[in-house]
């Protein structure tokens, strides 16, 4: 029974033995790994940080935000179109002033407008429906049915 004990006592010291060798070769493994990944982590670094400058410089002369605003209906500045137009070429340029020119040719004279609008009886601008000529209308209509 002794011997057993004796036994089982080396066992038991040998796992000891094999925990403490893994855990020192476990060690040493991951610090040579380490090291070994230290200069390609470094590059990875700069290199990402290096993208980051790119991007957030891109987007800063972009003008992102405001473009971004502008499409989803927020407020056109003349800045903002401004930004814009300075990023086409010649032959782009040509396309919007002669859009621009169309448009100038199609608008009709501020003078005009106010020649055209058409007042009621009740003083507001003619539109489609205006109370007081449905009220004049019916009352015509009542006076020459009187008259039949």
């Amino acid at each position: 029974m002794e011997q057993i004990g004796k036994e089982i006592e080396k066992v038991i010291k040998a796992g000891i033995g094999a925990v403490k060798t893994g855990v020192e070769f476990s060690a040493e493994t991951l610090e040579k790994l380490a090291q070994k990944g230290e200069p390609l982590y470094m590059q990875a670094k700069s290199s990402i940080c290096e993208a980051a400058g790119k991007v957030k410089k891109a987007v800063d002369d972009s003008n992102i935000p405001e473009n971004f605003s502008m499409m989803l209906g927020g407020k056109v500045t003349v800045d903002t179109v401004i930004s814009v137009l300075r990023r086409l070429n010649k032959e782009e340029l040509d396309a919007i002033r002669s859009a621009i020119e169309a448009m100038y040719d199609e608008a009709p004279d501020a003078e005009k407008d106010s020649e055209s609008e058409e007042q009621c009886a009740c003083g507001c601008e003619k539109q489609s429906a205006c109370s007081a000529d449905t009220a004049n209308e019916s009352s015509e209509e009542n006076s020459s049915e009187e008259n039949n």
